[in-house]
């Protein structure tokens, strides 16, 4: 679990990240982010970015194989179109993760 304080150019971000690490043991650190500042370098975005991917990278199943169930259910609801947002609902979601097995 990744803390963002968002909006650090309105407000300080500080955490008590020691209490939540205690209680939240998952918790693998705070980063700051502001949107209004331009400067790509000093507003947090880049940092935060860099350690999505870092951490993202060693979750245990990165790089495992999907189960064929869950390969077809994630390509039957990409085939899905309900409107112009190619949204699925609750249903049409559990329909095709029944027939998949999943």
């Amino acid at each position: 679990m990744l803390l963002v304080a968002t909006h650090i150019d309105e407000r300080s971000g500080g955490l008590p990240l020691e209490d939540l690490i205690e209680r939240y043991s998952q918790i693998v650190g705070e980063w700051s982010v502001s949107n209004a500042q331009r400067d790509l370098k000093n507003n947090g975005i880049d940092r935060l970015r860099e350690a999505i991917g870092q951490h993202a990278a060693n979750l245990p199943l990165m790089g495992a194989s999907w189960a064929t169930s869950w390969w077809n259910a994630t390509e039957s609801i990409r085939s899905l179109k309900d409107g112009p947002d190619q949204f699925v609902s609750d249903k049409q979601l559990r329909d095709v993760m029944k027939a998949a097995k999943v």
